[in-house]
């Protein structure tokens, strides 16, 4: 399902956002989340003035495609330094 969608992320929940305090997701992301933030991810991509989406001169399938590489470059970005040698071992999941 996930390779024929197409999807970026897929989350599935089980508590509403009041319950989150329950939630052991939470608990498991919060040391991810938390090296996340403060963090600024660059719209533009390199050797660029402007994102994507303010260059009208842009083909629907040529923006379509510069907003995929944006978005690919910042996931790597956390991947690569953001997130490095980092674990969500270290999170206590709640008992």
């Amino acid at each position: 399902m996930w390779k024929d969608s197409g999807l970026d992320i897929l989350g599935v929940v089980s508590y509403a956002a009041k319950y989150s305090a329950y939630y052991q997701i939470e608990h498991l992301w919060s040391p991810m989340s938390k090296k996340l933030s403060s963090v600024i991810l660059p719209s533009i991509l390199e050797g660029e003035d402007n994102p994507p989406y303010l260059q009208p001169e842009l083909q629907q399938d040529e923006l379509k495609l510069k907003e995929d590489v944006v978005f690919d470059n910042a996931m790597m970005l956390i991947r690569d330094k953001y997130w490095k040698d980092a674990s969500l071992m270290a999170a206590k999941l709640p008992r």
